[in-house]
């Protein structure tokens, strides 16, 4: 029997074709789970990304706050990072710093204050003088400053009543600092009663007023109760008979001689005054007449005294600086032997070291 061969082949195509598409099959199922499974997880990230993206956007953003920052702020190290970092309570207020200047005040050239125990040598505050009678006022001061007050330097009326004193008075020497002077001013009371102070201050060479006290800018005084006569009044006394002069005339001193009072000759044994001289360091300081043997002296204002004036002066043991008395001031004096009379202050030679005086005594009144 003859095989036919066209149907064998044919089964053979059919089962090839059958197999070839299987396979293609298969292939595509499986290309289309991996790709179905690639698609899903893509989905999920999607799906996660929005849900965050919309969290975000729904949560409410705080306003930001701009803070100017006054410096740098370095980035810390890792040692400083570890270390730990203060808090501070925002209650408390920060502290600013602000730079602590400390002023020291110059130190004044010139400075003053009152001797101790007591500036007032004469007429202390409040002292009772009669109405229109002249006094002089004596002011102890110390030089507290650094720089020397040359003999320029003066005393000068400041304010309050100035009681008929001149405007300044030179001090008339050099005061070192630490040193002392005395300050006389000459003045008459006023003729109304009551209450008068006077302040007065220095003056420095180049015209700069200073005072005393720590500060240089105090001024000093004179405080005086003046009194007068009564509403009612009083018979008024005769004057005092007037004596005769015993002595009269001028007289020249060098330094160490002296002079009797009673018969104007130098260098006896019963002599009243002495002109003498202070050294300090070996320079000449100051230049004095000075009491001898008890007598007593007492400065008087309104040119030549009378008898009666000077018989009413108050009178003491002196030494007269000279240097600070003006030319043509009168004193009235008390000799050894009891008799009253009135020196003349006529001048001081500095070169030749000799002062000048003009001297009257007058003789004793008869009983």
């Amino acid at each position: 029997m003859k095989i036919k061969t066209i149907p064998l082949l044919l089964i053979l195509s059919i089962l090839i074709l059958t197999t070839v598409i299987l396979t293609g099959c298969s292939l595509s199922a499986s290309d289309a789970v991996e790709q179905s499974n690639d698609l899903d997880i893509t989905q999920a990230y999607q799906t996660v990304d929005a849900q965050l993206t919309q969290a975000v956007a729904q949560t409410p953003v705080p306003p930001t706050k701009t803070v100017q920052l006054a410096t740098a702020t370095a980035t810390p190290t890792p040692e400083e990072a570890s270390q730990p970092t203060a808090t501070t309570n925002p209650s408390e207020p920060t502290a600013t710093f602000q730079p602590t200047f400390t002023h020291t005040p110059a130190t004044r050239c010139d400075k003053a204050d009152a001797a101790y125990p007591s500036i007032d040598i004469t007429i202390p505050d409040d002292t009772t003088i009669p109405a229109g009678n002249s006094f002089t006022k004596v002011w102890r001061v110390v030089n507290t400053g650094t720089c020397n007050w040359t003999a320029e330097y003066t005393a000068v009326f400041y304010a309050g009543e100035q009681m008929q004193a001149p405007n300044e008075v030179n001090l008339g020497e050099p005061v070192a600092p630490g040193q002392s002077i005395d300050i006389d001013v000459t003045m008459i009371a006023p003729q109304k009663t009551g209450t008068y102070q006077g302040n007065w201050m220095l003056r420095n060479a180049d015209g700069q007023v200073f005072g005393i006290g720590p500060n240089a800018n105090d001024s000093f005084w004179v405080r005086i109760v003046v009194v007068g006569a009564k509403d009612t009044p009083t018979p008024t006394a005769s004057p005092a008979p007037e004596p005769d002069a015993l002595v009269s005339g001028s007289a020249t001193l060098n330094v160490d001689e002296s002079i009797d009072l009673d018969t104007l000759q130098l260098n006896t044994s019963g002599a009243d005054l002495a002109y003498q001289q202070v050294k300090e360091n070996g320079d000449v300081s100051e230049h004095l007449l000075a009491s001898l043997s008890g007598v007593e002296v007492g400065i008087v204002s309104g040119g030549q005294p009378t008898y009666g004036k000077c018989k009413a002066t108050d009178m003491g043991i002196a030494k007269i600086n000279l240097e600070k008395t003006a030319q043509g001031t009168y004193y009235c004096y008390t000799t050894n032997q009891g008799l009253t009379g009135w020196l003349r202050f006529d001048g001081l030679d500095i070169d030749d070291e000799t002062v000048t005086v003009t001297v009257l005594t007058w003789a004793a009144l008869d009983d």
